[in-house]
């Protein structure tokens, strides 16, 4: 194995210190470009059909195709989790519409793509955040119109994320006309004190994200009510749980709200409303996602006060895996 990380450029795996992009390159010019961020656990890819899936769709929203097959898509993620002997951690696959003189309009006659992957070695499960929770605060969504592409213009969340650490929090909520749409790289669920799970509904306003897409249909498989609409912030911050999953941070947890007395500690917290989601068991088979699983509060634990945030609770992992009778995912 080699001493320095191994990259894939344009069908070439090389160097990291040994890749480069065209600067005139579309994606470094105007982020015309897609991007997709899989999760790796004990070497295996999670959820990989997912991603390919939403990476086409993104595609084609742009006039875009894949240059190589699913098969050698694969094949690239495999190779490069291997020579970098990762084990946890996370693969970033980058296409854009390639190499031409800088211009508005699409290259014509059109151009080859510029496809980039890259590993990165990261503590997904033991991480502070999944232990401890996240402190959360609200920020004006002003994102362009078509978040539900996965695209490369990750500007305004930026300066939103860095916006709530200015701030003391670890991360924001986006909030438009009154309602929350998702995180700075999240999708974003309430638990409400009656059982009932709401997370916005798909549109031009969030991304799909993936593991919203695998805690749904655990829940679903399970029986929970689900509603797929907008929640507020006062919405979020009297629910029995709130939760903002990631791809590639699979982390949540609920909300402890203070008594209205505001005495210095939390009343014990009951078991969630949706503890069948949490405790779902693993199977035998390769790995297909990844779902929080929270361990139970202990009585009188001491939640600290931050102002105008909902702080979320802590949470552990647990693997969801594919029978080995079914399609494999890596």
């Amino acid at each position: 194995m080699s001493s320095e990380r191994i990259v894939y450029v344009n069908g070439a795996y090389v160097a990291a210190s040994a890749a480069s992009v065209s600067v005139f390159d579309r994606g470094f010019l105007f982020a015309d470009a897609v991007y997709e961020v899989t999760t790796v656990l004990d070497g295996r890819l999670i959820d990989f059909a997912g991603h390919v899936a939403r990476l086409h769709r993104s595609l084609g929203e742009l006039q875009m195709t894949l240059p190589v097959s699913e098969a050698d898509l694969l094949a690239i993620h495999r190779k490069l989790v291997a020579d970098n002997g990762v084990t946890e951690g996370l693969v970033y696959l980058q296409i854009s519409r390639g190499s031409a003189e800088r211009d508005f309009g699409f290259p014509d006659p059109a151009v080859p793509p510029t496809i980039v992957l890259f590993t990165q070695n990261k503590t997904l499960i033991d991480s502070p955040m999944a232990r401890r929770g996240a402190k959360i605060v609200l920020v004006d969504d002003l994102r362009w119109g078509r978040c539900d592409i996965k695209t490369v213009q990750l500007l305004y969340p930026s300066l939103a994320k860095m916006a709530a650490k200015e701030q003391g929090a670890d991360d924001a909520w986006l909030v438009r006309d009154g309602l929350v749409t998702e995180g700075t790289s999240n999708n974003a669920h309430i638990v409400t004190t009656d059982g009932r799970i709401v997370t916005r509904h798909l549109g031009p306003d969030i991304l799909s994200g993936i593991t919203r897409a695998a805690m749904l249909r655990i829940a679903h498989e399970q029986g929970l009510v689900i509603e797929e609409r907008g929640f507020t912030p006062d919405e979020a911050k009297a629910a029995a749980e709130a939760s903002s999953p990631r791809d590639d941070l699979r982390h949540g947890g609920g909300v402890d709200r203070r008594h209205a007395d505001r005495r210095r500690h939390a009343r014990p917290r009951r078991e969630p409303p949706a503890r069948g989601l949490y405790r779902r068991e693993p199977e035998d088979g390769d790995l297909i996602a990844a779902v929080p699983r929270r361990p139970p509060v202990q009585p009188n634990t001491v939640f600290g006060k931050w102002k105008d945030t909902t702080k979320f609770g802590t949470s552990t992992i647990s693997l969801i895996r594919r029978s080995p009778a079914t399609e494999q995912s890596m």
